[in-house]
C-alpha cells in the first residue's frame, strides 16, 4: 500500500515510476537472503556475548555431562601446552574453566598446575573466577 501511494506521486515521471517498481519487486525477492543475514550477524553476537565453559581434560574419557561445556581441550602432557593456553585465552567470554582428572594413571602432576600458572593469569585477567577441579 505505501509503494502504492508513493507510485501514485510519481505519476508525471514514468522512468521513476519503473525504478522504483524494479527496486522494490528486487527488495521483495531478496527479503528472505537479507534476514538470513540479520540472523546470521545475530547468531554471531549472541555467541561472543555468551559466556563460555571449558573443560580441560587430561585423558580421552570424554565427561557424562560434556554437553555442558562449550570448549573441550585435552592434554596428556605433564606440562600445559602453550598453544592450548594460548587458545583459551583467545576465547571472547569465559564463565567458567573445569580440570577433569579422569585417568587413573596419569593425573594432573604439579609440573602441570607450575605450566598453567600464565593460563591463572589470563583467567584472571579476564575476570574469570568460577574455576574447578573434579
Amino acid at each position: 500500500m505505501l509503494i502504492k501511494k508513493i507510485v501514485t506521486h510519481l505519476s508525471d515521471n514514468l522512468l521513476d515510476s519503473i525504478m522504483l517498481s524494479l527496486v522494490s519487486k528486487r527488495l521483495y525477492n531478496d527479503r528472505t537472503k537479507s534476514t538470513e543475514s540479520y540472523q546470521q550477524l545475530i547468531l554471531e553476537q549472541t555467541k561472543h556475548n555468551k559466556p563460555f565453559n571449558i573443560a580441560v581434560l587430561n585423558s580421552t574419557q570424554c565427561p557424562h555431562d560434556r554437553y555442558t561445556y562449550d570448549h573441550i581441550f585435552l592434554t596428556r602432557q605433564l606440562a600445559a601446552d602453550g598453544q592450548m593456553i594460548e587458545q583459551i585465552l583467545a576465547l571472547p567470554n569465559i564463565g567458567s574453566i573445569t580440570f577433569i582428572d579422569r585417568s587413573e594413571t596419569v593425573c594432573f602432576q604439579s609440573s602441570f598446575w607450575i605450566s598453567a600458572i600464565p593460563l591463572f593469569e589470563g583467567l584472571v585477567a579476564k575476570g574469570v573466577i568460577d574455576v574447578s577441579y573434579i
